[in-house]
């Protein structure tokens, strides 16, 4: 509870937030909240990435199988990250890591199957890793600029290899809704503009995702849903009413489940400053039931950057309320 309380208290006091940036701040918070239920059921934690020597394959091994399945090797501005590509497909293998292999993060809405393959080395929840030297790959800021950034993997066996590969390439061409294939491999081939940032945050995806999915540990803010394809990024203040810095603002999105996200989005949900959630009393109680509305649902833990925007979501809210 101490720990929980200080980051409730780092977050809200404005002399912190005049001193340190907001995305400092929300990284600290983050933190503390994640220890703190560590301490408090250390069962759900996450696994820790290897050290060196560890379960993970050696990345030079991982680097020569893949070589052996067809990817050319480019040297990058470091001595400790290659490039590796086929076709479409663009890997970055870091060397001397526990998870040496890095993909594209567009292909986040694959993490669960990827994640899930025997062999891999991975936690539950989705991590994002950042270096400049990713430079194929699409950009986001982790606190000190933007830095491109994508998906960390690591492996206990060469036999994972050809499924995982498999896999990613499977995506690319999977014509599935959440990435019909020319969009997944517009997204892969190119590094994000501007304007391309902003017409992705439009619909919850790309960078705006990505912080949203980093400030939220990966899961859902009130179920603990942590399947990235079960995940929206929904705007608080609608996008048409929002500036371009508001657009890209991680306080102004909240990380829910896909049927909350569309409730959110309808303004039949919102939260009070407290974080405790309001339903709209035009949703009958057999619906309350199937969204699961009708028991408590845990509040949200908000920043005080959150408030603002809140404010205009419950307007909304009360002006469908005035309808009923």
């Amino acid at each position: 509870m101490v720990l929980r309380s200080l980051a409730e208290e780092l977050r809200n006091d404005p002399r912190v937030i005049a001193a340190v940036p907001r995305k400092v701040i929300g990284d600290i918070a983050v933190a503390l909240r994640a220890y703190a239920s560590f301490r408090d059921n250390p069962s759900i934690a996450t696994t820790p990435e290897p050290e060196d020597g560890g379960p993970s394959l050696r990345s030079d091994t991982i680097i020569a199988e893949l070589r052996a399945l067809g990817f050319g090797a480019m040297p990058t501005g470091s001595k400790k990250i290659i490039e590796l590509s086929r076709g479409d497909l663009t890997l970055y293998a870091r060397l001397d890591a526990g998870r040496p292999i890095v993909i594209h993060p567009a292909f986040e809405e694959f993490y669960s199957t990827l994640a899930h393959l025997t062999g891999m080395v991975q936690s539950e929840r989705i991590e994002f890793y950042h270096d400049l030297n990713l430079s194929k790959f699409p950009r986001r800021d982790n606190g000190r600029g933007l830095t491109h950034y994508g998906i960390a993997f690591g492996f206990v066996s060469g036999s994972v290899h050809g499924n995982f590969i498999g896999e990613l390439e499977n995506a690319l061409g999977s014509g599935k809704p959440l990435a019909p294939e020319n969009e997944l491999r517009g997204e892969i081939r190119a590094v994000e503009t501007e304007a391309i940032v902003l017409a992705k945050a439009r619909i919850g995806q790309g960078r705006f995702r990505a912080d949203l999915l980093n400030f939220w540990q990966g899961q859902c803010a009130l179920t603990g849903v942590a399947a990235p394809e079960l995940l929206r990024a929904s705007h608080i203040k609608a996008w048409r009413d929002s500036n371009n810095r508001e657009r890209l603002d991680v306080f102004n999105g909240i990380l829910l489940a896909v049927h909350l996200d569309t409730l959110f989005d309808r303004a039949l949900i919102t939260f009070q400053d407290s974080g405790e959630m309001l339903v709209s009393k035009t949703l009958p109680a057999k619906e309350r039931d199937v969204f699961g509305l009708a028991s408590p649902a845990r509040r949200l833990l908000l920043n005080v950057s959150h408030l603002a925007y809140l404010h205009r979501h419950r307007d909304r809210f009360g002006a469908n309320e005035q309808k009923y």
